[in-house]
């Protein structure tokens, strides 16, 4: 049986009095990357602020045993404070959750740009001297720095050229199966979540209109909006 990294049961979230999201109910699974795809405005990043405690106001379970699940977001630029040096930025989690000195914490940061494939001078260079590119890696790698088993990726290859969208997409697979991560996956793009995922939730208006494995989706939807999906990525 698969060890439940997070649980949703029945989830209803509201926001102002209006409800967004609809008894949502879904698991992800230890070492399994689940993908979520719906248009925009479909309450994606609603779900995503509720799972990471950042909205509030909801009703239904939540149960979650990873500790200190992280989020990659979709703008690299504006999640990264452009004042500070990049080796600050990865060095701030660990200032702030664990005994880590000064020296391990620079070894820390050095080995985790590494392990994101980038090279460790950069650490010395503000976010505007990166690229596109390089500060999403920057992204992924603040959210690794704590080792959490769980990540929410919102978005994170659609600010991206193509040619970038996959090398980011190789480097999360490779990732995933190296540190055994769970994520949920947040996508508009069928065929970028084809290309990553192990399961698929379709969202629509607040609701999981369908749910199975990538295969299952992709090749034989049921529901007409997977289709309508689908058809327009064709």
């Amino acid at each position: 049986m698969s060890e439940k990294v997070l649980k949703v049961s029945h989830l209803d979230v509201y926001y102002n009095r209006r409800q967004i999201l609809k008894d949502i109910s879904f698991q992800v699974n230890k070492g399994e990357v689940v993908g979520l795809v719906g248009e925009s405005g479909c309450g994606k990043t609603t779900l995503a602020k509720t799972l990471l405690g950042i909205q509030k106001c909801y009703t239904g379970e939540i149960n979650c045993v990873a500790k200190m699940p992280q989020m990659i977001f979709q703008d690299p630029y504006s999640s990264l404070n452009p004042a500070k040096k990049i080796g600050w930025i990865l060095e701030e989690p660990l200032k702030l959750n664990t005994g880590y000195d000064a020296a391990e914490r620079k070894k820390r940061v050095e080995e985790m740009l590494q392990r994101v494939e980038l090279d460790t001078t950069l650490a010395d260079r503000f976010p505007s001297q990166l690229s596109g590119g390089q500060r999403q890696r920057v992204s992924i790698c603040q959210a690794l720095m704590l080792e959490p088993e769980f990540i929410i990726a919102d978005e994170p290859v659609s600010a991206l050229d193509v040619t970038i969208q996959a090398q980011i997409l190789e480097l999360l697979k490779k990732l995933q199966r190296d540190m055994q991560l769970s994520l949920l996956f947040i996508s508009h793009d069928l065929r970028v979540v084809y290309q990553l995922c192990d399961k698929v939730l379709i969202m629509k208006d607040g609701s999981i209109v369908e749910s199975g494995n990538t295969e299952q989706i992709y090749f034989s939807p049921q529901n007409e909006y997977t289709k309508l999906l689908l058809d327009s990525k064709n």
